[in-house]
């Protein structure tokens, strides 16, 4: 770990100010007022704080190197299960306050056994999804990535293309009564998790699984497209809807 001194006494060797001192591959030291950044690419991961405690961010990026960035500079001891980070049996959440001793300070009310019971949900039914989207997807124009403000939802009046692959899904879904109102929210899901995650080219996924689509490839390789597509956002899904940013229609967290 860094404490606030230490971080001090590196930034007064630093050459220039406003780029930082190097901590090490794409980590810089930097300055916020009185708290010093370790800033990992573009990410404040941790906010070395005067007072002795420490402000944790992913960046939405729970990746083995933030995870270790986290753990190097911060008291904390961040552990992964099942795909979910957690401190000791604290779900962690970003933007998380903890104490000079690793303890998180004024923690989620929901449990780490929520978070593990609601990624296994997201990832039952993510899975299911794929594998209707596959079926649906096979010899069908999926259309090109469009960027949609704020967060708006995917829907055949504004993305006319996806008509006849939405109507398919729409059948499917309601066929096996997964869910009763359709597969909104879990276009919803992918859409908003790919949005948010902040991973840049989002048209090299969609490219990807549209040439499998168009060319009617095996419906494993247009699964193995959308799996790449679900497996590091599936993480970010639970945390949306944690925070309240999504619903799953079913799954209430208090």
């Amino acid at each position: 770990m860094m404490t606030h001194a230490e971080a001090a006494a590196k930034f007064k060797r630093c050459r220039n100010k406003e780029v930082g001192y190097r901590l090490g591959k794409a980590t810089l030291l930097q300055k916020r007022g009185r708290a010093f950044a370790i800033k990992f690419h573009d990410t404040d991961v941790v906010m070395i704080r005067p007072d002795g405690t420490y402000r944790l961010h992913s960046g939405s990026w729970n990746t083995v190197t933030t995870k270790d960035r986290i753990n190097r500079f911060s008291p904390c001891c961040l552990s992964q299960t099942h795909g979910m980070w957690h401190i000791y049996s604290v779900p962690f959440t970003d933007g998380m306050l903890i104490d000079s001793g690793g303890k998180p300070i004024d923690p989620p009310t929901y449990t780490i056994d929520d978070v593990w019971k609601l990624k296994r949900r997201v990832d039952r039914l993510f899975n299911k999804f794929v594998k209707i989207v596959a079926k649906a997807a096979r010899y069908q124009d999926i259309g090109k990535w469009q960027p949609h403000g704020g967060r708006k939802v995917p829907q055949p009046t504004t993305k006319p293309h996806l008509t006849k692959l939405w109507n398919a899904i729409l059948v499917e879904t309601s066929k096996k009564g997964e869910w009763a109102n359709g597969p909104g929210h879990l276009f919803q899901w992918i859409h908003l998790a790919v949005r948010n995650v902040g991973w840049g080219n989002k048209q090299q996924v969609i490219d990807l699984i549209q040439s499998d689509a168009m060319n009617g490839n095996d419906s494993h390789f247009l699964l193995d497209s959308l799996r790449v597509l679900g497996r590091r956002r599936k993480p970010h899904i639970v945390n949306m809807i944690l925070a309240g940013e999504l619903s799953d229609g079913t799954v209430r967290v208090s």
